[in-house]
């Protein structure tokens, strides 16, 4: 069974609620009221309607159809990770809002403080700032808006998401222990130290330099996958969420490098 309306169009039946169903087949039964002949449904701008027992459309003010979601292309910092457009993507729905860049960041509405703008300077530092309680993401989270940030938050309202947490103490301080720190630095200067001994060292990047750069990217990974290396390189209280975005960064730059070091210095060593 369909509902006409004044266009020509029907709508399924079974996008009318049962209430209005029931009375419905009391109009053509011929027992219904003019308003038991009522069937809601909602059109395509969201805004409620009904139809009379003529077939006529008519708008109902006092309900409003939420939107089931949207997303937008922008920028984002993620702790000390500031990444530009177009690397980041916000999507949001009633029950969920997600960061995607160098990572996923996703929050549900108890999981968020607030949402505020951050930032002013149209274009180049214009955004809105995502207040959380998670202890396994970092403090500051920020979406860079291309454009109109009032219209992102807008559509935050019109969907329905409605930040409702409240604030939570975080583990204070550098979320690496500082000893970790120095004896990465020292272990790559050595390596570096002695790639400069090398013969080819004066033409280019050597075998060390290489394996510097890999043994980064390996302790990135590590601490990004194993528990047993996290708890030796981060500090009592904190996560490796924490720094998740900073190990993405690492693990591709210093990946790249060591692949086209790495190349080049196969190449110079056949050649020669």
């Amino acid at each position: 069974m369909r509902v006409r309306i004044r266009n020509g169009h029907s709508v399924a039946l079974s996008r009318v609620s049962r209430a209005s169903a029931l009375h419905l087949k009391e109009k053509e039964a011929g027992l219904g009221r003019r308003s038991a002949h009522r069937a809601r449904f909602p059109n395509r701008s969201g805004v409620l309607k009904y139809v009379d027992e003529r077939g006529m459309m008519k708008p109902e003010r006092n309900f409003v159809v939420r939107r089931q979601g949207g997303s937008f292309r922008g920028g984002a910092r993620i702790g000390w990770v500031n990444a530009s457009w177009p690397f980041a993507k916000l999507t949001m729905s009633a029950d969920k809002l997600s960061l995607a860049s160098l990572g996923t960041y996703e929050f549900s509405p108890s999981q968020v403080v607030s949402v505020e703008p951050y930032g002013s300077i149209p274009l180049l530092a214009s955004g809105l700032r995502i207040n959380h309680n998670r202890a396994d993401y970092p403090g500051k989270i920020v979406f860079w808006c291309m454009g109109n940030r009032d219209r992102v938050l807008a559509e935050l309202r019109q969907i329905g998401f409605s930040p409702s947490g409240r604030p939570a103490a975080r583990a204070p301080g550098f979320p690496i222990r500082w000893s970790v720190v120095i004896a990465v630095i020292a272990l790559w200067n050595v390596l570096f130290m002695l790639d400069g001994s090398a013969p080819l060292q004066s033409r280019g990047p050597g075998l060390f330099s290489v394996l510097a750069l890999l043994a980064l990217f390996a302790l990135a990974t590590a601490v990004r996958t194993s528990p047993r290396i996290q708890r030796v390189v981060l500090r009592e209280g904190h996560q490796a969420g924490e720094i998740k975005a900073f190990l993405g960064l690492l693990q591709i730059v210093a990946g790249s490098l060591s692949l086209a070091f790495g190349g080049m210095w196969l190449a110079r060593a056949y050649a020669g």
